[in-house]
């Protein structure tokens, strides 16, 4: 509707004018010469081919139609762009799928980061110049979770472009102020270059193409998965691809892992492990618990016990879901039941404790017992825990100190600190100050505070090493730091 203006032929001239800056905005036509429509250009004398020069703005989707419009026997993409809108990149791209044209990087372009879709949706692909690619983040405000939604997006693009499963994790894997660049093998190995297959002739004597499985594809699809695992697996994760080492919870890189994982799920959507990795890998981001709820319960309901371990945890602390004890033991059973380490551990301590369920320490020892005996080192700190102490098992220190090894042996902090309190008193083993050093000093490196009291009692003392305050003071502050009220009252102790 026009602007109201007195007189029809106002009304006319704004009409008029508003049609010459509308169609400015999109093209410069110069008789004779190329054309324009804002990054695109076509040139009269080569109609079969546009060009794409520049950044990829919030408007080139619509510019790249008129160039369509204007050049319809066109039938390749030139690409030279530092990239630009991912959303509007796509777009072109999904142009370029229906249209089916081809896309080529000649030696001296480039086609970088949001450009590199818009070459993926090519028919024919030519890349002779520089094809880059990284993680997905706002180009204005390095805002991963932006990335973190796109990525579906950019999945599904690259399903039906496509494009080798390969390529993902190489885009996973760069920084997002980084770039890959695809060297000459590359390119080759994962088919990103690729020309059009010749139409098969069927007749009798030429029958058609059979197509057969390439493990190369398998095998890229599998570094998909690979890489979410290496960013997102618990090192006690069983199932874990060989020479997968796995990442405590709290060392998770969730701007790598999330999205590193989603690829692996959207890859493998039927896979519950995946569904775990990648509640897990969201779970640790600190802001998308009810999302990892959801996935974690998938896992869960597909019968994956890690899943159900983790679902569990969430409703045991309440975190992404209302806090439901009994929920909480219910799901660890299922997991407990399957022989899960952590469920089983977890379900013995809510047995322990009386939560969700009736107090049992019977039913806790067994359950710590069958998490032990797999190398699970809290439930072989915990066990020892209770043969020292005789609670709900026979008293017996060997068996006490036994469990404290095997769990100290493997890492676990508490483990730690109490096989060296079993030094210091002598508790079925000849008294050793420096043994006791030894365990407290492993300990307190973890950054566990009943390791760097008890280490700092020896520094203060001289016990088992050389005297020095200043390290005693020093272990204290950092224990205190986290609230340790022995370490709080040494710091008072030594101030007076």
């Amino acid at each position: 509707m026009w602007l109201s203006s007195r007189g029809t032929g106002k009304v006319a001239m704004v009409g008029a004018l508003a049609s010459v800056i509308a169609i400015s905005m999109v093209a410069t036509p110069v008789s004779g010469k190329a054309q324009t429509f804002g990054a695109f250009t076509v040139d009269p004398a080569a109609p079969t081919t546009i060009r794409l020069k520049g950044p990829i703005g919030v408007r080139e989707s619509r510019n790249f139609r008129a160039a369509l419009r204007f050049a319809p026997k066109a039938r390749t993409v030139e690409l030279d762009s530092p990239g630009g809108s991912l959303i509007i990149a796509l777009e072109i791209a999904d142009m370029i799928l229906d249209e089916e044209l081809s896309t080529v990087v000649a030696p001296e372009a480039s086609c970088l980061s949001a450009c590199a879709f818009v070459f993926f949706a090519g028919k024919e692909r030519e890349a002779k110049g520089a094809l880059g690619v990284h993680q997905i983040a706002s180009t204005q405000s390095r805002d991963f979770q932006f990335g973190q939604l796109n990525l579906a997006d950019v999945v599904d693009f690259m399903n039906r472009a496509d494009v080798s499963p390969g390529v993902v994790p190489l885009m996973l894997a760069t920084p997002s102020d980084q770039m890959h660049v695809f060297s000459p093998a590359e390119l080759s190995n994962l088919k990103i270059n690729r020309t059009a297959e010749p139409t098969p002739n069927e007749s009798p004597n030429n029958p058609p193409t059979q197509i057969t499985h390439d493990p190369a594809v398998a095998t890229e699809s599998d570094n998909t998965v690979r890489l979410c695992e290496e960013l997102a697996a618990a090192p006690i994760d069983l199932d874990r691809s060989q020479g997968v080492v796995g990442v405590e919870f709290e060392k998770i890189e969730t701007d790598r892992a999330v999205p590193a994982c989603r690829a692996a799920q959207l890859a493998h959507p039927s896979d519950p492990r995946l569904h775990y990795l990648l509640g897990r890998a969201l779970h640790a981001s600190g802001s998308n618990a009810v999302e990892a709820v959801s996935w974690y319960r998938k896992a869960a309901e597909e019968g994956f016990a890690r899943g159900q371990t983790n679902l569990g945890l969430m409703y045991g602390t309440g975190t992404g879901v209302a806090k439901d004890p009994e929920q909480a033991v219910g799901w660890y059973r299922k997991a407990a039941e399957q022989g899960d380490a952590a469920g089983q551990f977890l379900l013995g301590h809510m047995y322990e404790n009386g939560t969700g369920v009736a107090q049992d320490t019977k039913q806790a020892v067994d359950w710590y017992h069958k998490a032990a005996e797999q190398g699970f080192a809290r439930a072989q700190t915990k066990l020892g825990l209770l043969y020292e102490t005789g609670n709900g098992v026979d008293e017996d220190l060997k068996q006490a100190v036994e469990w404290y090894r095997k769990a100290a042996e493997q890492g676990d902090a508490l483990g730690q600190t109490s096989l060296g309190l079993v030094y210091l008193y002598g508790k079925t083993v000849a008294k050793d100050p420096k043994q006791a050093v030894h365990w407290y000093r492993k300990a307190a490196e973890q950054g566990f505070a009943r390791g760097q009291v008890y280490l700092g009692l020896m520094y203060e003392a001289g016990n088992g090493v050389d005297k020095d305050l200043e390290q005693a003071v020093s272990l204290y502050r950092k224990a205190a730091q986290q609230g340790d009220n022995d370490a709080k009252a040494a710091l008072k102790r030594l101030r007076n």
